[in-house]
């Protein structure tokens, strides 16, 4: 089955509780076809949906499936260059600082002379313009991120044999969004049962040809790793690298977990540099199928590894 296109058509937004409710459901009912366990989780106010046994899996393979608010600023990817990730977000911060400095001064300062005003004015408009620009419109757009992953995910489970799903589990995580929260508390509340076991997040997947995977140390360490590096070749369509997270930088769900492995793909400029476009924005219409089904054959190839 097409994931990615059914999903896209079907449930393209899924951050209302009512919208992921629907999604969780039609989730459930696809992975019921193979015979495997499947489940919602509630940890406080987050629903991870688990596929499968985490605790006897020998990996664990998660994406996230809320999707973001629309921003007027797109979340610029760039996990091989940390300078220009932080120089993008410095930026952003100074505009913001800017555009409420200036009325602040103006007018508390110059026309009120008031240090009460002058601080009302700055806090209202600084923060009023990070709820507009992040937090204030739904995206209705949102085929890489993360409906890609939740695809891959989906594919790959389809794609296992039933002796082979017993080897490995899955989760579908809640709220990535408001930060990494469901994530966070699957992970406290399994801690024990994770911190020794791999896991591999596919996060923005589908728009570009070069897959970037970035790895926590402890996971580098893992045995099944080396496995995995086997299994994700290079071919003429698509290059793959592995780097450590020490020389990265990507924030998703896997940084919440000892053994933490991030998947992401990303196109590369003219000089070089890798990047994920249109993340948060309404253009976030790109995504190649061809993608999930080379991440989904490439990890078949790692499950039959180790099992």
């Amino acid at each position: 089955m097409d994931y990615l296109k059914v999903i896209n058509e079907k449930y393209p937004i899924r951050k209302t509780e009512e919208q992921k409710d629907v999604f969780r459901k039609y989730v459930l009912a696809s992975v019921s076809e193979k015979g495997i366990d499947a489940r919602v989780e509630k940890l406080d106010k987050h629903n991870n949906v688990v596929i499968g046994n985490p605790q006897t899996a020998k990996t664990v393979f998660t994406a996230h499936y809320d999707t973001p608010c629309a921003s007027l600023f797109p979340n610029l990817m760039t996990p091989r260059n940390k300078g220009l990730f932080y120089l993008y977000q410095f930026a952003i911060i100074f505009i913001f600082l800017a555009i409420a400095l200036t009325p602040a001064i103006i007018i508390g300062m110059g026309i009120l002379q008031s240090e009460l005003a002058y601080a009302g004015i700055f806090l209202t408009l600084y923060f009023g313009l990070f709820i507009l620009c992040f937090k204030a419109f739904t995206n209705k757009h949102n085929a890489n991120d993360n409906t890609s992953g939740v695809a891959t995910i989906l594919t790959l489970i389809e794609k296992l044999s039933s002796e082979q799903l017993e080897k490995v589990a899955f989760i579908l995580f809640d709220n990535e969004e408001k930060g990494l929260l469901g994530a966070k508390a699957y992970n406290k509340a399994h801690k024990t049962q994770m911190q020794d076991k791999l896991l591999i997040n596919f996060d923005c997947v589908a728009n570009g040809k070069n897959v970037v995977f970035i790895a926590k140390q402890r996971a580098e360490e893992n045995t099944y790793y080396s496995l995995l590096k086997e299994s994700f070749a290079s071919n003429g369509e698509f290059n793959v690298g592995f780097y450590s997270l020490k020389d990265s930088v990507s924030n998703s769900d896997y940084k919440k977990f000892e053994q933490g492995v991030c998947c992401v793909a990303c196109k590369k400029s003219k000089n070089g540099v890798l990047y994920t476009p249109y993340i948060h924005t309404a253009k976030d219409v790109v995504a190649d199928s061809k993608n999930i089904e080379f991440l989904a054959r490439s990890t078949v190839g790692f499950v039959k590894k180790i099992v």
